[in-house]
């Protein structure tokens, strides 16, 4: 019998990829229906009744993303700055939390190019959910509401370029190694499933 393995190895604190990895939820939706960059329309707050998601607290915005990009450590120290009323978490792509919220909207989370805004339960991905979370955190990120007027598809195209150039423009850092305590505040780095299931 082939062996699975999750997507996630390492330590409690970080993880890393195993490009081999095949999901283990056999109803995984990513794996008939993954989208490089555009989540599946799914009801608000679905998650809550996938008996593979773990519990978590959904008032906060949860923006998942890679945590070895230099753009996204970069990203995350933006979000510090300027989320003067701390609504936003940042979850590491790797984390059983990003895994699960990625693997249940139906976007790879074996790719570290998925990055994906969860808000008061809809999931947002790429492009689309940078322009719906800094002008949401910060008045001076509002010009950033111009780009919704380009084809969903261009921006999707604009999103994976970058995507797939981000470690050789902007190298490469550990944003879970980040001393900053404002930044480890709102990073939730331990591995899902030790919290209650939801009510």
């Amino acid at each position: 019998m082939r062996k699975t393995r999750r997507h996630w190895t390492g330590s409690s604190r970080c993880w890393s990829f195993d490009p081999r990895a095949t999901c283990q939820n056999r109803s995984c939706p990513h794996l008939t229906n993954m989208h490089p960059v555009r989540p599946v329309h799914r009801a608000a707050f679905s998650y809550r009744e996938d008996p593979d998601s773990p519990a978590f607290d959904d008032s906060f915005w949860h923006v998942v993303m890679d945590e070895k990009c230099g753009l996204c450590t970069s990203t995350k120290s933006q979000i510090v700055r300027s989320d003067k009323d701390e609504r936003v978490r940042i979850v590491p792509i790797g984390s059983d939390l990003g895994q699960s919220l990625l693997c249940h909207d139906g976007l790879d989370p074996g790719d570290p190019q998925s990055w994906s805004l969860l808000r008061d339960g809809v999931a947002f991905d790429g492009l689309s959910a940078a322009l719906r979370l800094f002008p949401s955190i910060s008045v001076s990120y509002a010009p950033l509401f111009i780009m919704f007027i380009l084809p969903t598809s261009w921006r999707d195209a604009l999103y994976r370029m970058v995507a797939r150039n981000r470690y050789r423009w902007f190298g490469r850092a550990d944003l879970c190694a980040m001393p900053d305590p404002g930044v480890q505040s709102r990073l939730i780095s331990s591995r899902a499933g030790d919290t209650d299931r939801w009510a």
